[in-house]
């Protein structure tokens, strides 16, 4: 096999495919360069991530496909494009809930991410809202909540500036995990093409708003709507905590 001039030829081509590829991402990576440079003139102390853009473009990637290529891999090879690109735009890092019995959120983060970036580890969630208060990260994931009420510390006066903007995995594999964290951060939640809102209310929610969690908290219910909704969207008595893209799940 290893004098098959065929074989050889096809690697040859493979080879060469390869440096236009790293050509092609030397090329991106300039122009992402010059892409931080504005931004940190327009705003040095804003987080850079664009949640509803990075959305659309892996969306758009899973749906364009490339041949046989798998689609988990095309998607997460994109999303560590992204990722990558937006840690030369701006260094940031990320706080995730951590425990020995639930590492979800510190895994989930990890394959986001990628490897590359920080992560800090907190085994309580008002460490992790803490590290994002504090601007020690930019990014913090969270369990989707159920039993834990951690997102009552999104209504303090002083978390008011962090938002749900994130859902991860953000590509769902065939065998869907049961497994999920969301993301909040100082940034602004941006609208897509099918997303859902977060909301904390006292009153009945409208039809279609799903409850999350199993009891309220001081009489307040979290619950998630379909579609990207804003102040002018919710009743007066509810507060908006955040919107997300709805993950990409792949047909088997």
């Amino acid at each position: 096999m290893a004098h098959d001039p065929i074989l050889q030829q096809r690697r040859a081509e493979i080879d060469a495919i390869d440096v236009q590829l790293l050509a092609l991402l030397t090329e991106r990576i300039g122009i992402v360069r010059k892409v931080g440079v504005h931004k940190r003139s327009q705003d040095p102390d804003q987080c850079f991530l664009r949640p509803g853009r990075e959305a659309d473009m892996v969306r758009d990637i899973a749906a364009k496909g490339a041949g046989h290529f798998p689609p988990e891999a095309l998607a997460a090879m994109w999303r560590m494009l992204i990722s990558g690109s937006l840690s030369i735009e701006q260094p940031f890092s990320v706080s995730a809930y951590s425990t020995p019995g639930n590492p979800d959120c510190y895994w989930l983060a990890r394959e986001y991410f990628g490897g590359f970036v920080p992560i800090r580890e907190h085994g309580d969630a008002a460490s992790v809202i803490a590290d994002l208060r504090d601007r020690r990260c930019f990014v913090g994931a969270l369990p989707v909540p159920t039993t834990d009420t951690w997102w009552t510390r999104l209504l303090e006066k002083d978390s008011a500036h962090l938002k749900v903007f994130g859902i991860a995995p953000f590509v769902v594999p065939r065998s869907r995990p049961d497994a999920a964290t969301w993301l909040v951060g100082p940034i602004a939640p941006e609208a897509t093409s099918d997303d859902t809102s977060i909301i904390a209310m006292a009153a009945p929610a409208p039809a279609g708003w799903r409850r999350l969690g199993e009891s309220a908290v001081n009489g307040i219910s979290l619950y998630a709507a379909p579609g990207f909704m804003t102040e002018v969207d919710i009743p007066a008595s509810a507060r908006l905590l955040g919107a997300y893209a709805n993950p990409v799940t792949l047909e088997p």
